[in-house]
């Protein structure tokens, strides 16, 4: 084993850890055991990759003739390297922290010099203290791959079940009865009753409504999450915020949850999937979600290095510390190269024209990244499976091409609503692109398409979105009133594909209509948040990520919405505001109310 590689790896790693239980990441409210679990994953993974260096460095001296000289030399330069990295992103954060200045907020070349320079300074002392460690230590190494060995074999014993689970669930094949493309269209915020193709004036949707006897509408449909990052891991796996814990960044999907989800399914299934969705916020890399997408924002997520995952069986928190490392580094080094800016995901969500300097990903670049994975998928013959989120219409204030409504307007204050309504004007026309884009290919009757939302306008709960589907011709169009959720989008793809929906599924299948109309729709949003000052809004502190104090949680049944906290207190009571009448539905009385909030205090949903 080489040691001035295992220590310039191993000392990247521990600061990673020791970085990210300081921020508030998933590793800052991790148990003992999940730290011991890193660390050791840390070590072996360094102790593996430097006795591979150290291997391909000693067999060309040993049988090829290659001098000592030139693979000491190699191996200096190696570590040098190494240590670059491991300074580079150090200088970077302390930077940030210590003077506001970092390489997310400023794209000033001579910076990026600066940074390149000062981390080679201190690369170059690094790697020359690490190879005198490593000499003096020589004689320990035998005795310290002995102990390395030992300690990933009682790993792997201690958490055999929960890896044998995550990748039983893996490699598991799964065959379509019915292969159509499927598109998930969502734009960000958005009330149904903003939508004209409910009956709502001003015309805001006027190609949805030109197509509307061909649709499947939901009048009463009401996310799962009053955040983006909860709503569209719920989309995605049809399994409840409270069960799965994905409430608000730095929330992510653990242990098995991690792969049960429709992308994988699907991915099984044969289906090319793309996502193009919300850095940090709404990212399936982001969310912990393996086995998950092809491409994530024109970005391929697999790699070799998550082949050696799971052969090695890393998943859960450890596989996201590791690919988080893996992204930070490559992100910080892209910059500093020149190759490419580094995104900051607030300018996502914030508004947009104060950043034009920096790069981000707009809803431009999403509508061409979607037509670009049609056309894709019809060279490659396979069916598409895309989830595609547009930001536009978040606010609070609204940059697009069109200004119907706001032409005579200033935009002098947040969320003004002739500049929201022009926002949702603007989705409408992209729907319009992508159905010619499938019509084009004569694909239009082999596509389900879902259009919806993630929340209510300003991240409201209990509020009405929109759900629309677009089935192929075999299924009937008509326009629904019973209580729907976010959770229910999921198995009904799996239903209209004839794919058996999977037990930890949550919700329903909206093609049925055979569940009971007094149902219980929970949700959860964190609103005690804050800006870490990187660029990213996180939950003020870590908690359990689904019974945090700072979450807001409501419950619908019929027509009574009803808003509460942890622990429970006395709940905020509205009318859910339904449309199209009872339904055969009914309010719940003051005692099933009662019980009803229990219920999310005791986590029994």
């Amino acid at each position: 084993m080489n040691g001035t590689i295992f220590l310039s790896l191993a000392s990247f790693l521990f600061y990673s850890i020791v970085f990210y239980s300081g921020a508030n990441t998933p590793i800052s409210g991790a148990s003992a055991s999940e730290l011991t679990s890193l660390l050791a994953t840390a070590i072996v993974l360094s102790a593996l990759f430097a006795s591979i260096f150290g291997l391909c460095t000693q067999l060309p001296t040993r049988f090829i003739g290659v001098r000592k000289s030139f693979a000491d030399r190699f191996t200096f330069v190696s570590g040098l390297l190494l240590s670059w990295a491991f300074c580079l992103v150090v200088v970077e954060n302390w930077f940030y922290t210590l003077f506001g200045v970092g390489l997310k907020t400023d794209v000033s070349v001579w910076l990026k010099l600066f940074f390149v320079a000062l981390s080679g300074v201190f690369a170059y002392q690094l790697t020359l203290l690490f190879g005198l460690i490593s000499s003096r230590i020589s004689s320990l190494v035998t005795a310290a791959i002995a102990s390395i060995a030992m300690l990933a074999t009682l790993l792997s014993i201690l958490f055999m079940g929960s890896t044998l689970s995550v990748s039983k669930e893996l490699k598991q094949n799964m065959a379509a009865g019915k292969l159509y493309n499927v598109l998930f269209l969502s734009s960000d915020g958005l009330n149904a009753t903003d939508f004209s193709l409910y009956g709502n004036r001003p015309v805001t949707t006027p190609f949805l409504e030109s197509i509307r006897d061909r649709a499947v509408i939901f009048e009463n449909v009401f996310a799962n999450g009053g955040n983006t990052t909860g709503s569209i891991t719920a989309l995605l796996t049809g399994v409840s915020p409270l069960a799965t814990g994905v409430v608000y960044p730095p929330d992510i999907l653990m242990g098995v949850s991690s792969v049960r989800h429709l992308p994988d399914i699907l991915g099984r299934a044969g289906y090319f999937r793309t996502q193009w969705s919300v850095p940090h916020y709404a990212s399936a890399v982001e969310q912990n979600m393996l086995g998950s997408f092809d491409f994530v924002n024109g970005e391929p997520i697999w790699s070799e290095i998550d082949f050696v995952f799971d052969f090695l069986g890393i998943f859960g928190m450890n596989r996201w510390f590791l690919n988080r490392v893996s992204r930070d580094f490559t992100g910080v080094t892209r910059d500093v190269l020149l190759i490419e800016e580094l995104e900051n995901p607030y300018d996502q969500v914030n508004d947009q024209s104060a950043s034009e300097s920096r790069v981000f990903l707009s809803d431009l670049d999403r509508l061409k990244g979607v037509v670009r994975d049609i056309e894709v998928a019809q060279e490659t013959g396979k069916r598409l499976f895309s989830q595609v989120h547009f930001m536009d219409t978040h606010g609070p204030r609204f940059h697009t091409s069109i200004s119907h409504y706001s032409s005579d307007v200033n935009q002098t204050e947040d969320f003004m609503q002739a500049f929201y309504q022009d926002s949702i004007l603007q989705f409408d026309l992209f729907l319009s692109s992508i159905f010619s884009k499938l019509e084009s290919l004569d694909q239009l009757d082999n596509t389900i398409v879902v259009v919806t939302s993630d929340h209510g306008q300003k991240s409201t709960m209990g509020t009405r979105i929109p759900l629309v589907l677009f089935l192929p011709p075999s299924f009937k169009p008509g326009r629904y009133s019973v209580n729907a959720q976010t959770l229910d989008i999921a198995p009904t793809i799996l239903d209209a594909l004839d794919i058996p929906i999977p037990h930890w599924m949550t919700g329903e299948s909206l093609l049925a209509m055979d569940f009971d109309s007094n149902r219980k729709i929970y949700s959860v949003g964190s609103y005690n948040n804050v800006n870490t000052g990187l660029g990213r809004w996180v939950r003020a502190a870590r908690v359990d990520s689904a019974k945090d104090a700072g979450n807001t949680y409501g419950v619908i049944q019929c027509d009574t919405y009803a808003e509460t906290r942890i622990p429970i207190q006395k709940p905020s009571i509205r009318p859910a505001g339904r449309l199209g009448g009872a339904t055969g539905c009914s309010n719940p009385t003051g005692d099933e109310l009662d019980n009803m909030l229990k219920r999310i205090d005791d986590f029994a949903i």
